[in-house]
């Protein structure tokens, strides 16, 4: 009984693994942040006045928070994705301390 509940459990956290696989690459966020630095590297010296050059400072923080968001959906992901394999390892452990204690109780009946 033990091995088909630990056959069980390794059948779903492999099953749950390929499915929450991330999409795409991840990790490299430097180009998009260089992106933005250089955008505003070719403007800073543009605006006429302080207006201007807040509504240049507003674009450059858009475009950063903009990496900033990819970021922190992509860590969201990550963090769903291991708390879905640590519930299995739970459920595993819980299972077999269930089955381990229910034949225990059994023998010693």
């Amino acid at each position: 009984m033990r091995l088909v509940w630990a056959s069980l459990m390794l059948l779903g956290f492999f099953i749950t693994s390929f499915l929450t696989m991330p999409d795409g690459e991840s990790g490299d966020w430097s180009k998009d942040v260089d992106m933005a630095a250089a955008q505003y590297t070719l403007q800073k010296d543009s605006p006429q006045g302080a207006p201007q050059q807040a509504v240049l400072n507003g674009w450059y923080t858009n475009d950063l928070l903009q990496v900033q968001t990819k970021i922190a959906g992509e860590q969201m992901e990550q963090t769903e994705r291991i708390s879905v394999m640590v519930l299995y390892l739970g459920l595993g452990l819980l299972g077999d301390l269930i089955l381990r204690t229910g034949g225990a109780l059994r023998e010693a009946r």
